[in-house]
């Protein structure tokens, strides 16, 4: 139950620093560059961003200490998960989380590479240490947590002090609305996207257990690796569609489908290869308690291969500065997700919720590309990756069948969870000496060069 509590508690955390900040991070790394030719304004939009934040967390606290049992009643099934037990835990921890990455932010904008370094190293050794130490003192889900926050606030405090060592106490008014007034929509898509990526977790802990969740969690842990790696080759790669889609149509065209061809044949490799070793990775260093999370990972691994596909089809939306569609995208996809697990799992148990995160994330895709039809951005030239759709298809269907074999079998054989790396190593190789990737490497090069 302990993975399951930390699971729970992380969403909270991560909806509790939407309220906070209430879009003041994001306005502040709009505007540090406004000034930023004079570090005496920025040090000032700084301290102002810090004591918003601070006001912001002073009149949150007084409404969750009121309202936080309630709000916890109707969000998570299981009375262990009290705000009266450990709401202000969790929320100095969003708090000075927050200041925490307003810091690094200013550190990475001002290329103060020393200071930042040195900032992230802090974090990673308190927060670590903390938890360790919570752990062996307190014990349980309990010690991690305050362990954790321990950690957040030491790192927050040390480089609090440092900064007004050298610089006054500042807020400035006008400072504090220019950020509010910037960064308030995105405390709307963030909300939405964080009941997007959670809403699976609420409908086990609701439906299920708070172990349930624990297991189920350790499952989304382990494909999470497969996100990474598609943040960072949209990362890598990104710039370079966004420089093609300015070309003309034709000249545009093979350029911008060999960057996808990249893309989704790495992800798809990667998914695998993650279904290939989570079973025996886990089997070595997890409890066994936990290892029937071992079944749920094939699916969500294949669900998170959709993200890529919401990548292709919403590059258009950012490039014709239409980000208003994404809010709406993703309140289908969450209102979609919703009705669809709660169906599923009470259908299929835990596998229902598998069925409803695939759903959920092909929802995703699927209305990015019908806004760009709608809105007349599609450019079929773009998209000409069909060997790849169908490797994806029937990877989908055979991730389906070792889900439904091992779920009805108890059996989480790791063996039988080779085949779709195998399958997919042998078709992306055959691909490969067919010259399908050959337009890859001279596409990125051209990229870089123009």
């Amino acid at each position: 139950a302990d993975y399951g509590f930390i699971a729970l508690a992380t969403i909270f955390q991560t909806y509790l620093s939407f309220f906070i900040s209430s879009g003041i991070d994001s306005g502040f790394s709009r505007f540090y560059f406004k000034y930023y030719k004079k570090p005496k304004l920025t040090n000032a939009l700084f301290s102002t961003t810090i004591i918003a934040m601070l006001s912001m967390a002073v009149v949150a606290l007084l409404i969750f200490n009121v309202t936080g049992d309630f709000i916890f009643k109707q969000f998570f099934a299981d009375d262990v998960f009290k705000f009266s037990d450990y709401g202000n835990i969790i929320f100095i921890n969003s708090l000075f989380t927050l200041i925490y990455t307003i810091y690094a932010q200013f550190y990475r904008d001002r290329e103060n590479i020393r200071s930042f370094t040195l900032l992230a190293l802090s974090y990673f050794v308190f927060v670590t240490a903390g938890s360790l130490m919570g752990l062996f003192y307190m014990g349980g889900a309990r010690g991690v947590l305050s362990g954790r926050t321990a950690g957040t606030l030491l790192t927050a405090v040390i480089f609090m002090i440092a900064f007004y060592s050298k610089n006054r106490f500042y807020f400035k008014w006008s400072y504090a609305k220019e950020m509010y007034f910037f960064g308030y929509p995105m405390l709307f898509y963030g909300l939405l996207s964080t009941s997007f990526e959670s809403i699976d977790r609420f409908l086990i802990n609701h439906y299920e257990s708070l172990s349930r969740v624990g297991e189920y969690n350790l499952a989304i842990v382990v494909v999470s690796v497969i996100g990474i790696i598609i943040n960072s080759l949209n990362s890598a790669l990104g710039p370079s569609i966004l420089r093609n889609l300015s070309d003309a149509y034709e000249k545009s065209g093979n350029r911008i489908t060999s960057v996808y061809r990249l893309m989704l044949g790495a992800t798809l490799i990667f998914s695998t290869l993650c279904i290939a070793l989570a079973a025996p990775v886990i089997h070595l260093l997890i409890n066994q308690s936990y290892q029937g999370s071992i079944i749920y990972i094939p699916a969500l691994a294949m669900a998170f291969v959709f993200r890529v596909y919401y990548i292709f089809y919403s590059n258009p939306l950012f490039f014709n500065y239409k980000t208003g569609s994404l809010p709406v995208i993703n309140l289908i996809s969450v209102v979609i997700g919703l009705l669809t697990g709660i169906v599923f799992i009470k259908l299929w148990g835990m596998a229902g919720v598998c069925a409803a995160v695939f759903s959920i994330k092909a929802t995703q895709a699927l209305m990015a590309y019908i806004f760009i039809k709608k809105a007349g951005f599609y450019q079929s030239n773009h998209y000409n990756f069909k060997s790849l759709n169908r490797l994806f298809i029937l990877l989908s269907i055979i991730v389906t069948a070792i889900m439904i074999i091992q779920e009805v079998s108890g059996d989480s054989n790791s063996l039988i969870n080779l085949i779709p790396f195998i399958l997919t190593a042998s078709y992306l190789t055959r691909l490969y000496f067919k010259g399908y990737f050959e337009v890859e490497a001279k596409s990125i090069n051209v990229s870089s060069a123009s």
